[in-house]
């Protein structure tokens, strides 16, 4: 799937518990690693603006990037850190467009630039992809002024 795997596409049936995806006519296959920062970028934009809520969806995108970790690892794909960033950083930059929250909008560009600036700037290094870690704390976007 590539760009339709977000929150408000995806069902979760009461009684089994079950959870059902719509809405797939754009899809096909692609990197897991893109797909998966559209998923944490869906939770990060839910429209919640109290500390708990937003530590709450923290947590859930956090649960996301470090299942993309754990599955990276256990089918040794080395480089899908560095492909999360680059997909976050789009990820954010294309969310900004769509949030009608100008604080948050604002905080999503700056997220997408100081990620594209680091991997940028890693990519004139001689050290391998497989190397690059991604700091968690990206992961947490505030509602409150004052933060980025």
């Amino acid at each position: 799937s590539r760009g339709d795997f977000i929150l408000p596409h995806m069902m979760r049936e009461p009684r089994s518990g079950a959870y059902r995806l719509i809405d797939l006519y754009r899809s096909r296959l692609s990197d897991y690693v893109q797909v998966l920062s559209v998923m944490i970028l869906s939770i990060l934009r839910l429209p919640l603006s109290g500390v708990a809520q937003r530590g709450y969806l923290s947590g859930a995108a956090t649960q996301v990037w470090e299942f993309a970790r754990k599955f990276a690892e256990d089918n040794y794909d080395p480089t899908a850190e560095a492909r999360l960033a680059f997909g976050l950083a789009r990820s954010f930059l294309t969310s900004a467009r769509f949030e009608p929250r100008r604080s948050v909008a604002t905080r999503f560009m700056g997220y997408s630039r100081y990620l594209w600036t680091r991997l940028v700037e890693y990519g004139h290094t001689d050290r391998p992809w497989a190397d690059f870690k991604l700091d968690k704390r990206i992961l947490y976007v505030s509602t409150n002024k004052s933060s980025i």
